[in-house]
């Protein structure tokens, strides 16, 4: 299958987003008496307003700029962080954020270890997932100047370009069908996460990096890099984004709490305001 590259994506040149005002502590819920975070920078309570919530829940996340990271205050802030907070308010729920390591989120959830795990692709296979309240969006990502004169992907697969990936990310069909190739699979290497991708690209140890075009854009800003990049629209596929609850939760009814807060942020435009604003 060929993949068209279709046009360049003009990376925008203004500065860093403020961060947001930190969240207020986390104060009461299901009847306990209120507690303090203990676990610093990977495990902090936080709560959208004061009142009684329906329930606590510990919500998994993992370092994705801008959608999901800590500020200088170790806290976790982001596009997913302010969005589910919203949604959490609307389902009278208080929440708990722990930081994880990315491998383990699904068993995490599994093992009732957390109760929600941010920022999923609805591809997944553990917890029962919410419909989508954002998307990721793959495009093709060189150093600037050295945009291919070949305008299709596949070719140029097949000419020697290398490709970087990001491990977990489910892309078009055809880009993995080349990536399965025993002919071509040298010239693809994954990466864990945006930044090493980035810093592999700029290094010369691949030709190209596929992966959302909101974070590339967001590390090149505060690496200073976004003068070193071109971003190129190519059919490399999108992500429905979900939040993944667990079964147990799922079944109380979580699930369709938060379903109906997802689709309330979407209908009065709050997700597309904060989209834009962190994007």
């Amino acid at each position: 299958m060929n993949i068209p590259i279709r046009g360049q994506l003009k990376t925008p040149r203004h500065g860093r987003l403020a961060l947001l005002a930190p969240l207020a502590l986390l104060l009461a819920a299901c009847g306990e008496q209120n507690q303090t975070a203990g676990g610093g920078a990977t495990d902090s309570e936080q709560s959208a307003q004061s009142g009684p919530r329906s329930c606590i829940l510990a919500v998994g996340w993992t370092e994705r700029e801008p959608y999901h990271y800590l500020g200088p205050d170790g806290s976790p802030y982001g596009t997913d962080i302010e969005i589910i907070s919203g949604l959490a308010e609307q389902a009278r729920c208080a929440l708990r954020y722990r930081q994880i390591d990315q491998a383990d989120g699904l068993q995490q959830l599994a093992d009732g270890r957390i109760d929600i795990l941010l920022g999923c692709r609805a591809d997944g296979d553990a917890g029962d997932a919410t419909i989508a309240y954002r998307q990721e969006r793959y495009l093709l990502h060189v150093p600037r100047g050295r945009i291919p004169a070949q305008e299709d992907l596949t070719m140029l697969v097949q000419t020697g370009f290398k490709l970087g990936l990001i491990s977990g990310t489910e892309y078009d069909p055809a880009i993995m069908e080349l990536r399965n190739n025993p002919l071509y699979r040298d010239q693809f290497s994954e990466s864990p996460n945006t930044e090493a991708a980035l810093d592999r690209l700029l290094r010369g140890e691949v030709d190209g990096l596929l992966d959302d075009a909101v974070a590339v854009r967001a590390i090149a800003r505060r690496k200073l890099l976004e003068q070193n990049i071109d971003t190129l629209f190519i059919a490399a596929g999108s992500g429905d984004i979900v939040l993944r609850i667990a079964p147990d939760k799922a079944q109380d009814g979580l699930l369709e709490r938060f379903n109906q807060a997802i689709e309330e942020a979407q209908q009065n435009g709050k997700i597309d305001k904060i989209i834009e604003r962190f994007g």
